[in-house]
């Protein structure tokens, strides 16, 4: 309903500002070249990060299981 749509959308707002608040990156917590990360399938809101970041998890396929994958490749050789 457009009401639903409505409320979706004022919590996504809210959550957009209250993480601009923060001012930095939810990943790395650089405060440069900060853009509005969102889910591609939903379009919701998930955070405030760093372009890097962005891009990192973007090209990692938003995947959580390779994200995990990646960082035990590298802890385990470094």
């Amino acid at each position: 309903s457009a009401d639903k749509q409505n409320r979706k959308q004022m919590r996504d707002l809210l959550a957009r500002k209250r993480s601009m608040l923060d001012n930095k990156c939810a990943i790395c917590g650089s405060r440069y070249n900060l853009c509005y990360d969102h889910n591609h399938s939903t379009g919701s809101f998930r955070g405030t990060l760093c372009q890097a970041c962005n891009k990192a998890i973007g090209l990692m396929l938003d995947s959580p299981d390779i994200l995990r994958k990646a960082a035990l490749y590298l802890e385990n050789n470094i």
